[in-house]
């Protein structure tokens, strides 16, 4: 048999956590519904400012992506000047090149022919000079034969001055064939050029999809902040009644443990003999 003063004890101390329970559930109960005002309104600022900020980043999103769609815009220009000045580039360095086999080896030997003809035909022009001169003498005859300087002589200059002209086409040829090859160098270089801004607009490519991304996923945010901001009140009142219905529930389970208490406080122990037994 239990002992009466030792349920009274057990009585006793349930009667005592029992009581501190149901004024924590009362007073619980309360107070989440003082300070729910105030917690909406806390709530609602820090929803506000969430708000704000992800609206400020989506702008300074939308800032960074025309920035960036305008530079893709500019280097894509400058590639595709480039491309365009490598193969301009390419084409004249191949004309050089023709022109310097030209000067070099055409013209040179064109004026070396001219030049021999010129020699030639000064030596028919003595001759013819010398010709004209010996008509001129003859008194019957009476011809006026007295250039300022005979022709022989004019063509001989000539063929004189044309001496250097092979050595200026080598020399010439020599700097068109390494301003050609100076071209071809500087072509190649914007070739590189050309491929690595195109590479650059690639990942310029790739930062505006990220960027598109962040974009939709700020969007997403802001529509639910939005939608929390405009059903608020009514997510607080949930809240509360649901946080004062575990508290009342809580009340009420542990009054029924204070009536347990209360009868093991009052426990009485009876004895009953078997005598009582027989008679009933």
């Amino acid at each position: 048999m239990r002992s009466p003063q030792r349920l009274q004890k057990i009585g006793l101390v349930l009667s005592g956590f029992a009581i501190l329970g149901m004024l924590f559930s009362l007073l619980g109960t309360a107070g989440v519904w003082i300070v729910r005002p105030g917690l909406t309104r806390s709530v609602a600022s820090v929803l506000d400012l969430s708000n704000n900020t992800l609206v400020t980043t989506q702008s300074a999103i939308g800032v960074l992506s025309s920035s960036l769609d305008q530079a893709e815009q500019d280097l894509g220009l400058i590639q595709s000047s480039l491309e365009t000045l490598s193969g301009t580039m390419e084409d004249i360095s191949a004309s050089l090149t023709t022109s310097g086999n030209l000067i070099g080896d055409d013209l040179s030997l064109t004026v070396t022919e001219v030049q021999a003809a010129l020699v030639s035909a000064a030596a028919s022009a003595e001759f013819i000079d010398d010709t004209l001169a010996f008509i001129a003498a003859i008194p019957l005859i009476g011809a006026d034969y007295q250039p300022e300087t005979s022709l022989h002589l004019s063509l001989g200059k000539v063929a004189e001055n044309l001496e250097d002209v092979p050595d200026s086409l080598s020399t010439l040829e020599t700097t068109l064939v390494s301003a050609a090859g100076s071209l071809e160098d500087f072509s190649a270089d914007l070739a590189i050029l050309s491929a690595d801004l195109e590479t650059t607009l690639e990942d310029l490519g790739d930062a505006e999809s990220i960027l598109a991304e962040y974009d939709s996923i700020l969007t997403e945010a802001i529509s639910k902040i939005e939608q929390v901001q405009t059903h608020l009140n009514l997510y607080s009142v949930l809240t509360s009644m649901f946080l004062s219905g575990v508290l009342l529930w809580l009340g009420v389970a542990l009054f029924s443990v204070y009536l347990q208490a209360q009868d093991y406080i009052h426990y009485e122990e009876k004895i009953v003999s078997l005598t009582d037994l027989e008679q009933e």
